[in-house]
């Protein structure tokens, strides 16, 4: 099996879809830092189902989805599908036969992430377990990193195994345990609650028991005040139908009575509809005759106002007469001044043109003089450059000349302090060296003593290690025992609850909400006597119903709560004044030792302070004999006023009767008494919870003190070693400075000869140099003076040429300044013309206005006389529409008297309708009272029983020896019932229904007691199983990884040794690893002692040893060359050469010697910032081709960045 595609698309920086076609060998990822190689390591990583974004370099996992660049939009999703191929049969179950697969994640920017398997989605323990025990998986050794190297050389031991863990394949078996752990724990948690909840049902299958008994007689009597209730219900609804008939029958004559007084009126409502449009009619006449003497009118106003309109246009047209011909006789004046500017304009056009082709030839011939005199001066120019080019280099010798004498005197000067400084440096070297060997001799000694030191801190540390396994163990029998009392007092709080419950149960009905609700109240008397066990079923016998009565302050109270209890309809109560009235005499006195008598009730309970009188009212006559017998002996001896009452709860009064027999559930007392005992428990239990958490707290105080000490231990321990070492390392130096200052001596020495030397040539320099300077000086000179010649003859060349110029510009500008006038002069008689052109338009508009104006006056003096002759007629027409609404008027009130006759009729009959209408609602009230009780009868049948009265006949109660039943029978018969099931408390009905479910479910529970003992057992043979095949396959791996680990040592270093040491033989599962290595030359030691070239050799060994004893199908190698030299990436290299065969490995490096050895070749750019692309290269295909072509069918250097790889 092995790698075939990588696709990614939005991962890290790829935002293009990219798929990577990887071949079999070895493939190569190049490029610089930061271009994103990693990032397909990291894309490997992920898909394979890494799940810690900082093992993926980021904070969070969203990190991994392209986040934009400054042309690039941030994308929300990142997809990477990962194909395996050649498979042959190398994964497990139903992937088996596929000779290809595909494992892909997506992760969108919401969060949601999705695992698909052949684009199936699928759970990550499915991935998992499908790559498992292929080597493939994310953890396992395929993908090592250079941190990863790192992370193998400071792990601790116990970090160290997990690599022959991987190796030996343990990994599906360590995940197996741990699942079974966490099966076999939630197995015992569920034991445990199965158990608590079976101890707890059986409590309540003895307590439902009596309760089933009582509700199944509840039922009975219920059942037949149902049938009596539904019996009187029926008669009292067929009563209450007969009256609706009758109401019906009364009702319908009224209706028809109120029929024939509304057909009247109908009669006289429509006379009056009638009248009322008549008046409607005249009323609409008179108003549209006003409203046409109103438009008279307004036509009137209208006409006055247009004459006024018109005269005051005239007076208007008079005025714009009158300025119009002035405005005429103004253009007339300003057509006369045009004229006459227009004339000079064409004098003053005929002089420019003249003058201007003059001044343009005589410019002309100016400039051409001049640029042949400009011409001359840049040929004088250009020989004054030459020149001063020649000057520049003279001066640059003579500078240069100068800087090397200064440099040559400098030189000498540093010479002589050199000579002094090396005197003075052999003397300094010769003291160190004498201060070095005698530090070294200190040195050695400190080092003896921090070993001596070390020791004694070891010792130490593993004291304080057994002291923390001790107290470990103390605290963790403390917490055991503690939950134990934490269970056991839960179950006490929930046995005190149903108690409780149970006990306000048998108080009565409505009992604790009175006690509530009523001020005055001060409990039940139950509450208020304390009774010995053996005489608690004597006194609650003698009692009965009135330990459930409650104590109160007086009669006041009595009757408050007498009257809640019939208010609220909650039955009956019996109610006690706290001072009640005490007969004198008591019960008689009693014969020392007479034979059976057990005592007075009041001298064998006890009482609350100030509720004496009661307790003596209540048990004054009341005295506990042995038996019946007893009782029936003292009662034909002693007077009659004594209550006699046996310990089984036979009562005997005075006279004579008696009460026994067997209540069949638990009384108040022993109710009392048993959740007292159950609050003493609990008492005693939260003590000894309290006890066990101190008792905790103080252990938890010494294991972290105890803690405390091993970690400043081993702090001390670590820093002593690290002082050990660093005396080392100093020791070592100092030898090494011994051997630099001898050195260091002999340089000084010949340095002195040198400097010797130096001198003389640096003397001969000397004379050379200033011959040069001299010989250049004179040159100069000569120079100077040809260049001061030159320059005078260009300065004269550049004044004649620029008056020559000068005239040229004034030339121009006369030239311009004519080409302006004359542009100016034409512009402006345009003006002129179009001025001339504007006034003429004007005049023709003055004239056509004045012409007009004259048709309007002509035309507003006919209308005028129009409009007057119309305002004459309109006044006639409105004095004939007056008259006519004189006699409108008359007509109209006619009418209206003979409307309010016909309403006062309407009033009178309207009077007699509603006395029959009154009539008609009250029957209809009577019929509504009916049928509100049927109603009524209805609801509360159906509330109490859910059957419909009005559907059902019910049969008549059975018949008694007196006869049939008569309806007042049966209702008195129904009142005793309900009395009686008032009298008989609360009763659970459920009951019978939850003794059945509890039962069912006893039996379901004991079922799954058995069956998760078994899965526990079964469980423990399986971890057991596993432990064992565990430590088989780690104690084989381990000896075979620590054989290949020398192999590959010894081939890497060419020589040395290495081992992996098990640090606890005896427990192999819990053991951590050591790693020793020794290079060729050196002294075995820990491989955090070596060099960083040596640390990462070594650690490549030991994941290349694991390759050999378990290969993978791929690896990845993530810039691990990179701490290495020459020599060592040789022997890297090789052993990859080696390995290929048998694995595909995928290299990201930036090391030469390492792409040497690459089939495929693949570079990553980033010709964008922040996004990543690839070219490949198929090496040996290149070789073939000549370069034209790669592996993948691409050119050489094409962008590998869509699906064509």
């Amino acid at each position: 099996m092995r790698l075939k595609k990588l696709e990614i698309f939005g991962f890290k920086s790829f935002f293009d879809k990219t798929v990577v076609t990887l071949q079999p060998g070895i493939n190569a990822i190049v490029g610089p830092n930061g271009c994103g190689k990693s990032n397909l390591a990291d894309a490997i990583l992920w898909v394979l189902g890494e799940q810690s974004a900082k093992n993926l370099r980021g904070e969070k996992m969203e990190d991994v989805i392209f986040n934009g660049t400054e042309q690039r939009k941030p994308l929300g999703m990142a997809e990477v599908s990962l194909t395996f191929g050649d498979i042959d049969n190398a994964l497990p179950g139903p992937y088996a036969p596929y000779s290809e697969l595909t494992v892909s994640r997506r992760l969108y920017r919401s969060g949601e992430s999705e695992y698909l398997i052949n684009k199936t989605t699928c759970r990550l323990k499915d991935i998992r377990d499908l790559l498992i025990d292929t080597g493939a998986g994310y953890r396992a050794h395929t993908i090592i990193e250079q941190g990863k190297v790192d992370d193998l050389i400071s792990a601790s031991p116990l970090q160290r195994r997990e690599i022959v863990e991987e190796a030996a394949g343990i990994a599906k078996y360590r995940l197996r345990k741990a699942e079974a752990l966490r099966k076999l724990e939630a197995t015992e948690q569920n034991l445990t609650r199965v158990r608590d909840i079976i101890g707890e049902i059986k409590r309540q299958i003895n307590s439902l028991d009596r309760q089933a008994r009582k509700a199944e007689k509840y039922q009975k009597l219920r059942e037949e005040l149902r049938a009596l209730e539904l019996w009187v219900a029926r008669g009292e609804w067929d009563q209450w139908t007969g009256t609706r008939e009758l109401l019906e029958q009364e009702e319908r004559g009224l209706q028809e009575t109120a029929a024939a007084e509304e057909h009247r009126l109908a009669g006289l409502d429509l006379k009056q509809a009638e009248v009322k449009l008549a008046l409607t009619e005249q009323e609409q006449a008179l108003s549209q005759i006003k409203t046409q003497v109103f438009e008279i009118e307004g036509k009137i106003q209208r006409l006055e106002g247009k004459i006024e309109t018109i005269r005051a246009q005239r007076r208007e047209w008079s005025e714009t007469e009158a300025r119009n011909q002035q405005e005429i006789g103004e253009i007339r004046q300003a057509e006369a001044t045009l004229k006459a500017e227009d004339e000079l304009l064409d004098k003053e056009r005929e002089e420019i043109e003249r003058e201007l082709p003059a001044r343009e030839r005589l410019l002309t011939e100016r400039q051409e003089e001049a640029n042949r005199q400009e011409e001359a001066l840049g040929r004088e120019i250009a020989g004054l450059e030459r020149e001063k080019v020649v000057l520049f280099e003279l001066a640059s010798r003579l500078t240069q000349a100068n800087n090397n004498l200064l440099h040559i005197e400098r030189r000498k000067e540093d010479l002589i302090k050199r000579k002094g400084r090396g005197a003075q440096e052999l003397e300094e070297v010769q003291g160190k060296k004498q201060a070095i060997e005698e530090a070294a001799g200190r040195l050695k000694g400190q080092l003896e003593q921090t070993r001596e030191i070390l020791s004694e801190k070891s010792a130490a540390q593993v004291a304080a290690a057994t002291r923390l396994q001790e107290t470990e163990a103390d605290l963790q029998a403390q917490s055991i025992r503690l939950s134990q009392a934490k269970e056991e007092w839960a179950a006490l709080a929930a046995q005190l609850a149903s108690r409780e419950g149970f006990y306000k149960g048998l108080l009565g009905p409505g009992t604790e909400s009175l006690l509530v609700q009523l001020q005055g109240i001060h409990g039940m008397v139950a509450d208020f006597i304390d009774v010995p066990p053996p005489y608690e079923k004597a006194i609650e016998a003698v009692l009965e119903s009135r330990l459930r009565g409650i104590i109160v302050e007086g009669h006041t109270e009595i009757k408050q709560g007498i009257d809640h209890l019939r208010q609220t309809q909650m039955g009956r109560g019996t109610f006690f004044p706290r001072r009640p009235r005490v007969r004198r005499e008591g019960a008689a006195p009693l014969e020392a030792g007479q034979e059976g008598i057990i005592g007075r009730a009041l001298d064998l309970v006890t009482s609350r302070d100030g509720y004496d009188a009661l307790v003596h009212a209540l048990l004054g006559e009341v005295v506990l004999v042995r038996d019946l017998d007893v009782a029936f002996q003292l009662w034909n001896t002693a007077p009659a006023s004594a209550v006699w009452v046996t310990l089984r709860g036979e009562v005997l009064d005075p006279s004579g009767a008696v009460t026994g027999g067997e209540r069949g559930e638990t009384g108040l007392l022993e109710q009392k008494r048993e959740i007292k005992l159950l609050s003493d428990q609990m008492d005693r239990l939260q003590e000894e919870i309290r006890r066990l958490e101190g008792e905790i707290a103080r252990h938890q105080e010494i294991l972290q003190t105890t803690r405390l000490e091993i970690a400043t231990l081993t702090s001390e321990i670590r820093s002593l070693e690290m002082q050990q070492l660093h005396e080392q390392k100093d020791h070592g130096t100092s030898l090494v400075e011994i051997d630099r200052l001898q050195n260091a001596l002999q340089t000084v020495l010949f340095e002195q000869e040198e400097g010797t030397k130096e001198e003389r040539e640096l003397l001969q320099q000397e004379q050379e140099e200033r011959n040069r300077i001299a010989e250049a000086q004179r040159l100069k000179g000569e120079k100077e003076a040809e260049i001061v010649r030159l320059q005078e003859q260009v300065e004269a060349f550049r004044q004649s040429l620029g008056g020559m110029k000068e005239e040229v510009v004034r030339l121009k500008m006369e030239t311009a300044s004519l080409k302006e006038r004359h542009r100016h002069l034409l512009e402006k008689r345009d003006r002129v013309n179009r001025a001339k052109e504007e006034l003429g338009q004007r005049f023709l508009e003055k004239e056509r206005l004045l012409a007009s104006l004259k048709e309007k006056w002509q035309t507003a003096e006919a209308e005028e006389a129009e409009t007057t002759t119309a305002i004459s007629q309109a006044a006639s027409e409105r004095e004939e529409k007056v008259a006519l609404i004189r006699e409108k008027t008359e007509a109209h009130a006619a009418i209206l008297a003979q409307l309010q006759e016909v309403e006062q009729e309407i009033h009178q009959l309207r009077a007699q309708l509603d006395q029959t209408q009154k009539s008609l609602q009250e029957r209809a009230l009577r019929k509504i009272e009916a049928q509100m009780t049927q109603e009524k009868i209805r609801e509360a049948i159906f509330m109490n029983y859910q059957i419909e009265i009005a559907e059902t006949v019910p049969p008549p109660p059975p018949a008694t020896e007196e006869g049939e039943w008569t309806m007042d029978q049966a209702r008195d018969r129904a009142a005793t019932l309900r009395r009686s099931l008032d009298e008989m408390g609360p009763v659970n009905i459920g009951a019978i229904e939850e003794y059945r479910e509890l039962e069912t479910r006893y039996q379901f529970l004991t079922s799954q007691e058995t069956d998760l003992t078994t899965s526990m057992e079964s469980l423990r043979q399986a971890i057991a199983k596993i432990n064992k095949t565990t430590q088989s396959l780690f104690v084989d791996t381990f000896h075979l990884l620590n054989e290949k680990f020398k192999e590959v040592f010894v081939s890497f270093f060419g020589g040395g040794k290495a081992e992996l040491i098990l640090l606890d033989e005896a427990h192999p599962l819990e053991s951590g690893i050591e790693m020793i290595a020794q290079p060729p030359g050196k002294k075995p030691r820990s491989i955090t002692l070596l060099s960083g070239g040596e640390k990462a050799l070594t650690a490549i060994s030991l994941l290349f040893a694991t390759f050999l004893i378990h290969p993978s199908p791929f690896c990845l190698l993530d810039e691990i060359d990179a701490p290495l030299d020459e020599e060592n990436t040789r022997r890297f290299t090789q052993a990859v050469s080696n390995m290929s065969q048998q694995t595909q490995f995928i290299v990201i490096t930036h090391n030469k010697r390492t792409m040497e050895i690459a089939d495929v070749l693949y570079g990553v750019t980033m010709e964008e910032t922040g996004l990543s692309r690839l070219i490949s290269v198929d090496l040996n295909e290149k070789q073939g081709t000549n370069g034209n072509g790669n592996g993948n069918g691409h050119p050489v250097g094409t962008p590998v960045t869509s699906d064509s790889i």
